[in-house]
């Protein structure tokens, strides 16, 4: 008796074959005498374990990106069956890999169909970035039944989210108090609105006690950065000297553009009184009064006229500028002559012009109200009468008496 040994791999050409196969042996005895040997062989199939592959998809910070079966790449190329489920491995570093809302935890397995219905989702971080990744291995549904069956993936995939490095913008908001285009004192409570390039509002926040605002957690971009002046605040100046409450911003990955600020100033108002100075001694007593449609002029640093106005029926005038050195003119109306300059020694209720009209220059500051730029006028009076020649000495003027003048005795 003779004892053979046959290799399958010898047999079965074929990779991942199953089933019946007919195999014929040709051999030979001891003796030399050759011989045929039939042999039957059923190959029992088993499962052979899927692939994934590893994929990358770029994600907004912020945005919640929903995945789907694309997303993992499955294959199974020898029996080709279904889809089953994922199994994690690890979980993101930073944002939330999350299904039905709920994080997901390294080990736990998610159904396909659960996938497919969009139940399985990544947030992005706000104030991250960079590359977060999880790993995965898929399973397809052909069980692990028969020697060697395998319905999961061996080798681990990788999913890489590549979320922008966010940046920040920052800035302030400040008050020139002193009319030369650079901020000097903060202002609190200033709105100020982030819009992306498309126009769309990305975010609000306003200033704090020290004028200062920041958007933080920007994604790499083109933005401007606006303004909302509180009431009786105007526009001075801003960083790029542009659209004064407009400042245009590019956020590059993991950088703050700071030092965008807004200059803002409240207009000034100066005035007063022109009144009538009844015993001449340059100071508003009791009793005096003002006078009205007086025109007078307020003139710039150069002496040009830039605003006129007329008294009101009190003798009151006011001009409201923006912050800066002027003076004021009176025009004298006919009959009157200006009185003295500046006699009283009290700002508030003396004469503040000269004798050609014009007051001295007078520096205002935002927000400031200056109500002692005053002019006192008055009207000349007249005295006498009539020398006569007394005929009879009475002391009585008669109709026949004459006036004594040149040539008279």
């Amino acid at each position: 008796t003779e004892i053979y040994t046959l290799s399958l791999h010898d047999a079965l050409p074929i990779s991942n074959f199953n089933g019946q196969l007919e195999v014929s042996v040709l051999g030979a005895d001891s003796t030399g005498n050759g011989f045929i040997l039939d042999l039957t062989v059923l190959v029992t199939p088993v499962n052979d374990a899927p692939s994934g592959t590893d994929s990358g998809v770029a994600v907004a910070n912020g945005d919640i990106y929903v995945l789907g079966l694309g997303n993992f790449g499955f294959v199974d190329a020898v029996e080709g069956n279904a889809f089953k489920s994922v199994v994690i491995g690890s979980v993101p570093a930073s944002g939330a890999l999350r299904l039905n809302g709920v994080a997901v935890v390294a080990g736990q397995e998610i159904l396909a169909a659960d996938i497919a219905a969009g139940k399985l989702s990544y947030l992005a971080p706000v104030n991250a970035g960079g590359t977060q990744s999880f790993t995965f291995q898929v399973r397809d549904d052909g069980g692990t039944a028969g020697c060697g069956g395998a319905d999961l993936d061996p080798t681990p995939n990788t999913l890489t989210f590549v979320v922008p490095v966010p940046g920040a913008i920052t800035g302030s908001v400040l008050e020139d108090t002193d009319n030369d285009d650079v901020g000097d004192t903060p202002i609190p409570g200033v709105t100020v609105t982030l819009q992306d390039s498309n126009g769309n509002v990305v975010a609000t926040t306003t200033t704090d006690g020290s004028g200062n605002y920041a958007f933080n957690g920007v994604p790499p971009g083109n933005y401007t950065v606006i303004e909302t002046n509180k009431p009786g605040y105007l526009d001075v100046a801003d960083k790029d000297g542009g659209n004064l409450n407009v400042i245009a911003v590019t956020v590059v990955p993991g950088a703050t553009s700071s030092g965008n600020y807004f200059v803002d100033e409240r207009p000034a108002v100066l005035g007063d009184r022109v009144w009538e100075d009844k015993n001449a001694n340059g100071v508003q007593d009791a009793g005096d009064v003002g006078i009205a449609n007086v025109l007078v002029q307020l003139r710039d640093a150069s002496g040009a006229v830039v605003q006129s106005t007329t008294t009101g029926a009190d003798g009151r005038y006011s001009f409201t500028v923006t912050p800066g050195t002027y003076s004021v003119a009176v025009v004298k109306p006919a009959g009157y002559e200006i009185t003295g300059q500046d006699l009283g020694g009290n700002e508030a209720t003396d004469s503040d012009i000269n004798a050609a009209g014009q007051s001295g220059p007078v520096r205002l500051v935002s927000g400031q109200n200056n109500p002692d730029v005053d002019a006192g006028l008055y009207r000349l009076a007249e005295l006498g009468d009539k020398v006569w020649y007394d005929n009879n000495a009475n002391g009585v003027q008669r109709s026949e008496e004459r006036r004594v003048g040149k040539g008279c005795r």
